[in-house]
């Protein structure tokens, strides 16, 4: 049972990851007084992304060509053992904070050196910048984390939500303060202002994807919209009271 939740569970998600990045379009359209896009603008650019042939540059190798799959992969994992829908954790055995640490390294991992496989100055440059970005805030997000895990007494996600759903009082300022870190280094992850250059969205936030065209741009979004979700859920354990 426990499985069929799990596979359920990451369909839903996979179905309304895309919506998470239409309403921050929306937001960022809002704040510069625009009109822009509608929620559901991500979609149709993705599926008339996967209706297109999937075009790489010559010097391209498997890497390139197999990151988008790896990092939709990766995610469907990962959220195949997030407590969303239950307390607690629908795949046990993925359940732990290290291992879904260590998952979300591998599609960082990969969607790096994928900029470098092409070859391409623009996105070697971008593929560097994802590389420090994640030497820089992933331990922030791993301490946040950890602080909860070290309340909990375990690395288990289910642990960690059923401690902050009961919220130890005693343990308040430790919480307060890995909540901020977080926050701080999902807002970062997401790529939203002040760290999305907006002067220079193209050449070094999109650099990685640059050179990528029709259905896999289109699978390698979908899967960028996922990890944003996953980053944000990581946050949001934290008020996991509300949900419940």
């Amino acid at each position: 049972m426990s499985v069929l939740i799990a596979l359920l569970q990451a369909l839903v998600l996979f179905a309304v990851a895309p919506l998470l990045s239409g309403v921050t379009r929306v937001a960022r359209a809002r704040l510069h007084n625009r009109r822009g896009p509608g929620v559901l603008q991500e979609y149709r650019d993705i599926l008339k992304l996967l209706g297109r042939q999937s075009v790489g540059p010559d010097a391209s190798g498997w890497v390139f060509r197999l990151t988008p799959y790896v990092m939709v992969g990766v995610m469907l994992t990962i959220a195949t053992a997030l407590p969303v829908v239950t307390v607690d954790s629908p795949m046990a055995g993925l359940g732990d904070l290290i291992t879904l640490i260590y998952l979300f390294a591998i599609a960082r991992f990969f969607f790096a050196i994928s900029g470098l496989d092409t070859g391409s100055p623009f996105t070697a440059i971008g593929a560097s910048r994802e590389a420090m970005l994640g030497v820089l805030v992933e331990p922030i997000l791993l301490l946040g984390l950890w602080v909860a895990a070290q309340v909990a007494g375990s690395t288990h996600i289910s642990s960690i939500t059923d401690t902050i759903y009961h919220w130890p009082v005693a343990r308040t300022l430790p919480l307060i303060l890995a909540l901020c870190a977080c926050a701080f280094a999902t807002f970062i992850e997401m790529g939203k202002l002040p760290f999305d250059l907006a002067e220079a969205e193209q050449e070094l936030q999109e650099g990685p994807l640059s050179e990528y065209s029709g259905s896999g741009f289109g699978v390698l979004k979908w899967g960028i919209s996922l990890s944003s979700w996953w980053s944000c859920r990581c946050s949001s354990a934290y008020l996991s009271r509300g949900d419940r």
